[in-house]
């Protein structure tokens, strides 16, 4: 471990990001996880990095920077080929399964619930397959049902679909979830998260407390301070015309200078220019500054500028704490979570709704407020604020080890019946049924066609496990299917990996009934259905259950839970693309007992075809340049100097 920079053997606490403010990555999740590994420490804390584009798992890490830094990067466990090639999260857990023997005293392993890397981990735990005193945490700061509401825009291609589904399996099947504010608890409610209130816990985010400023003289405010990325989502245009407004009114003449503090966006171009043509009247000082660089310069103007932070939806921002940890006058946006963060006794105060008008009213509002009455707004609220924040560093620091996993329910052992799809099954399959380590208390040899019939008469506290005839299950294969329901009573199917041949590997993913409309991922042809579930949302009942495929549309279009256990048990043969598209289709037609079948036999339609155009190479290829804006800005560039040859050229009529 020491030759490797591996952390030390006596972690408890391990950190899964793809974000590090102490490597590249300066945003909300890289700064929490660097605040998390000042405040506890190398000795408990242990930092498994899965960095993205450069710092991707193939291409890090840095010998370097690894010299400095002891942390677990997946180049480190596993392979070249499979850091390039395994999903993201199967990579984790992969790497996940290897580190676990080095760490026996470990106690907790938080995710990061962006893009859902976390969801293996926490479906294997689910499945029984990590130690049951192991919690699986996920630290909540925002899914991309979260970046939709900031932005305003819609993702709905399959590529986001997956990212969405994954999101939401790992905060689901996670034994605690943990939000900084309620702001993002009752978002993610709202918006169809499924998470129990006995595992949901609130805490503030960690952030070191600053050491008390020089004292300054205030005086008469004149300069206006903007902090933040130029987005809407941080409320850049409201900014602008607020200033404008501002400035042209007579309370405006107070304003000499304006500070724009944060990465410019190409997008926002109109207020760009806005804010650089007003160097010609006012100072305006532009600037993208370094973390330490902002606090300082924040600190040395408290005494003459006020802080404009007007975000329109965002979850936890450091920006506002910093703000107040500096001691310099503030003004916040009424929205997300910065009412929870900003002390309650100074909302009227710092507080404001985030459209021009009464940003502009408040900005003036502060600028004419005395300099001794701005001091001490200023200092209340950093006094409050400091005592909150050490409460919540106190917190992080007593509970981080003491996250309790969920007690593991005692199996009830059930009746066990194996539903072979198949008459006459194969030699071989017979022979892979014979090894089992947990044998089915009845096997049955029937037609596809029986399926649904034989699940009605069976025994209602049952346990089906139905496997098509060209599956060839592992020996563990009736073993970990039938503990799984057993030992979680509300769900009501679950299947395994399955590899094909050729090497294809189903993966399925669960829950998620667009995503397993887009991608065969249901794993339905080697599965276990809980009778017992199926009967009390009363899906037996009826006539639509034909083969294991009907089950699962049906099982989510009623709210129903599928499990997944993310381990290989299975292998079978390659099957056609057509074949399998066809029947996941029409096994969609049942799934919604409010749309016409027409209909959503309609809707599987459309998904399958809007996958497989999100497939091709050009929108690949879109996809990661939206990676690289600098590319976007060079082939616009480029295309701008071609035209204006092309018309240089051509006669005028042609153009």
């Amino acid at each position: 471990m020491d030759e490797n920079r591996l952390p030390p053997k006596s972690i408890r606490h391990l950190l899964i990001t793809a974000e590090h403010a102490g490597f590249q990555y300066r945003g909300g999740i890289g700064s929490y996880a660097q605040e998390m590994e000042n405040l506890l420490g190398g000795d408990r804390l242990g930092v498994f990095f899965v960095g993205e584009k450069e710092y991707a798992p193939a291409k890090f890490p840095s010998e370097q920077f690894l010299r400095r830094n002891r942390w677990i990067v997946p180049s480190l466990v596993v392979g070249p080929d499979q850091c390039a090639f395994l999903p993201k999260e199967d990579l984790i857990y992969q790497c996940f399964k290897r580190i676990l023997p080095l760490y026996p005293g470990l106690e907790t392993v938080e995710i990061q619930d962006c893009d859902g890397w976390g969801v293996r981990i926490a479906q294997a735990k689910r499945a029984g397959l990590l130690p049951d005193n192991l919690a699986i945490k996920i630290r909540c700061h925002g899914t991309y049902v979260y970046l939709e509401q900031a932005h305003g825009k819609w993702w709905a291609d399959q590529y986001h679909l997956r990212l969405m589904a994954r999101e939401k399996q790992a905060i689901e099947q996670a034994g605690c979830v943990s939000f900084p504010t309620d702001f993002l608890r009752d978002l993610y409610l709202k918006s169809g998260y499924s998470i129990n209130p006995d595992r949901m816990e609130k805490l503030r985010y960690p952030l070191a407390l600053p050491a008390a400023p020089e004292p300054v003289e205030f005086r008469r405010a004149d300069s206006l301070i903007f902090m933040g990325a130029r987005t809407p989502m941080k409320g850049f245009p409201v900014f602008v015309e607020a200033l404008k407004k501002l400035l042209a009114g007579p309370k405006g003449q107070a304003v000499r200078r304006i500070y724009v503090l944060g990465s410019k966006d190409p997008a926002m171009a109109r207020e760009n220019a806005c804010i650089k043509a007003l160097g010609k009247r006012l100072k305006v000082m532009e600037a993208a500054l370094p973390r330490r660089k902002l606090l300082k310069t924040l600190t040395l103007l408290r005494g003459r500028a006020v802080c404009v932070l007007p975000y329109l939806g965002d979850n936890h921002p450091n920006a506002v704490l910093e703000a107040m940890a500096c001691g310099c006058p503030m003004l916040a946006a009424d929205r997300g979570g910065i009412p929870e963060l900003v002390p309650e006794d100074y909302h009227d105060q710092c507080l404001c709704t985030p459209d021009p008008d009464s940003l502009a009213e408040s900005m003036a509002r502060l600028l004419s407020m005395k300099p001794k009455d701005r001091q001490a707004l200023a200092q209340g609220v950093r006094r409050e604020y400091l005592a909150a924040q050490q409460a919540i560093n106190q917190a992080h620091w007593s509970t981080e080890s003491q996250v309790k996993p969920e007690p593991a329910l005692e199996a009830k052992p059930r009746e066990i019946v194996l539903m072979v799809l198949a008459e006459k099954p194969e030699e071989d399959l017979l022979q892979a049924l014979e090894k089992q380590t947990r044998k089915p208390d009845r096997t049955l040899y029937i037609s596809s066609d029986a399926f649904g019939k034989a699940l009605q008469e069976e025994n209602k506290e049952a346990i089906v496990i139905a496997l098509e005839e060209d599956y060839r299950p592992a020996p563990e294969f009736i073993q970990t299917h039938a503990r799984y329901l057993e030992q979680n009573p509300g769900t009501g199917a679950v299947s395994a990996y399955c590899k094909e041949e050729g090497g294809r590997v189903i993966r399925p993913m669960g829950d998620g009934l667009l995503l397993n409309m887009a991608e065969d991922c249901l794993g339905h042809g080697g599965a276990a259905f809980s009778l017992f579930h199926l009967r009390e949302v009363d899906l037996l009942s009826r006539d639509r259950i034909k083969a294991p495929e009907s089950i699962f549309p049906v099982l989510l279009g009623s709210g129903g839970k599928i499990g997944v256990i993310p381990e290989v048990l299975s292998q079978r043969k390659a099957r056609p693309v057509a074949d399998r598209d066809f029947s996941r289709g029409l096994a969609l037609g049942f799934a919604s007992d409010k749309l016409p079948r027409f209909e959503a036999l309609r809707l599987a339609g459309v998904m399958q075809d809007y996958a497989a155009m999100q497939q091709t190479p050009a929108i690949a290829i879109a996809r990661e340049l939206e990676n690289y804006p600098f590319l976007l800005r060079l082939g616009r560039t480029a295309l701008e100097k071609a035209a204006r040859i092309y018309f240089k050229m051509k006669p005028h009529k042609d153009a």
